[in-house]
C-alpha cells in the first residue's frame, strides 16, 4: 500500500443490496478501497462477499471492517484471509476487532464475556494470524488457543492488520507486531476523533470512511 490520502467505501445498510455493482461503482470512480462490516443479520456475510467483489474487481483492494474475532478460530481465519488475498492477487486487508454487539452474541448462542477478556483473547490471536499468515508453522498453548503444528498456505503477499477497538494495552498491542506484519492499530470511533500512536503508527478515527496519510516520522496513518 502506498503513501498519501486513500479514499475507501463501506458497505453497510443501503448498500448492501448489490455489493459487488457497488465495488465496480467504486473502482470505476477511482475508490482505493472498499470495506465489508461483520454483522451477523441482514447485512451480506464478509468473507463470501469479498471473494465475489475480488472475482470483479481488477484494481481495488477489499478488506474487513472489522471482523468480529472473538467468534472465530484463529487458523480457519488466517487460512480464509491467506485464500482471499492469492483470489484478490493481493488485494485483501484484515480488520479484526473483539466484538461489541450482545444482540449478535444472543442470536448465535454464545457467552460474550467482558471487554477485558474480549480484547486478551484478541491479542492472542492477532499474535497467531501474523505468524500463520507469514508461512510459520505454528505451535502455541495459550490463554485461550492452544495449536498444534498449523500451516497454512501463504498468502499473496503481506497481508495488512488493522485492529479496532480502544484501550492502551490493545493499541499498544497492535503498535508491537512486527513491522513486517503491517499491523495497525485503530481507536473507537468517537464524535470528535481520537488520536494514538502506536509502535510508529498514528491512529486516527472518526466515524465514516477509512483511507491512509502520510505524517513525517510516522510510518503509515488511518483515518476512519
Amino acid at each position: 500500500m502506498g503513501g498519501g490520502f486513500r479514499f475507501g467505501l463501506a458497505i453497510a445498510n443501503g448498500l448492501s443490496d448489490d455489493p459487488v455493482g457497488r465495488a465496480l461503482e467504486a473502482e470505476q470512480s477511482g475508490f482505493d478501497v472498499v470495506l465489508i462490516g461483520d454483522h451477523v443479520g441482514p447485512e451480506p456475510a464478509p468473507i463470501p462477499t469479498l471473494a465475489a467483489i475480488a472475482a470483479a474487481t481488477t484494481s481495488i483492494r477489499i478488506g474487513t471492517m472489522v471482523l468480529n474475532a472473538d467468534v472465530r478460530n484463529p487458523v480457519h481465519l488466517a487460512w480464509e484471509a491467506a485464500t482471499l488475498d492469492r483470489l484478490s492477487a493481493g488485494r485483501f486487508e484484515l480488520g479484526l476487532g473483539a466484538g461489541h454487539t450482545p444482540q449478535e452474541y444472543i442470536a448465535m448462542g454464545l457467552q460474550q464475556d467482558p471487554p477485558t477478556t474480549r480484547k486478551r483473547r484478541l491479542m492472542e490471536l492477532v499474535e497467531i494470524v501474523t505468524r500463520l499468515l507469514a508461512g510459520e508453522t505454528v505451535t502455541t498453548a495459550g490463554e485461550f488457543f492452544e495449536i498444534a503444528e498449523a500451516h497454512i498456505a501463504e498468502a499473496e503477499t503481506s497481508v495488512p492488520i488493522l485492529v479496532g477497538g480502544n484501550g492502551a494495552a490493545l493499541l499498544e498491542h497492535a503498535g508491537s507486531m512486527p513491522m513486517q506484519s503491517d499491523c495497525r492499530a485503530l481507536d473507537a470511533p468517537s464524535r470528535t476523533g481520537t488520536g494514538t500512536r502506536c509502535g510508529g503508527h498514528l491512529s486516527i478515527s472518526n466515524a465514516n470512511s477509512i483511507r491512509s496519510v502520510e505524517e513525517p516520522g510516522i510510518d503509515s496513518t488511518r483515518l476512519s
